[in-house]
């Protein structure tokens, strides 16, 4: 049986991103015992990839690089990631509804 053992993002919402501000969209784990945080996923549900980018300025995790948890690998985690949903013009127009590739809608 083939599945994959999965640490949920969270999304950081501490502050209002739109299309104007120029912003990407932050996320964050959630703490290790926050219930649903952990969950097994059928691979074949697993649709396509993304671009996450360590938010570099707000400083990693646990500043002593130490894990809490062995198997969750956390102490090089970063505090905050930033989804680049500019990584390719495909990437980015699937935030679009409509306009994203090979995708047709009916008005």
């Amino acid at each position: 049986i083939e599945f994959l053992w999965v640490w949920w993002f969270e999304y950081d919402g501490t502050r209002l991103v739109q299309w104007r501000g120029r912003r990407l969209d932050s996320l964050r784990f959630p703490p290790l015992a926050t219930q649903g945080a952990f969950r097994f996923v059928d691979p074949r549900d697993m649709l396509r990839g993304c671009h996450i980018i360590p938010a570099f300025t707000k400083g990693k995790h646990h500043l002593d690089g130490v894990n809490i948890s062995s198997c969750a690998h956390d102490g090089k985690d970063w505090t905050c990631y930033h989804i680049n949903q500019f990584a390719d013009r495909d990437m980015l127009m699937q935030y679009h509804w409509g306009l994203g590739v090979g995708h047709v809608y009916s008005h």
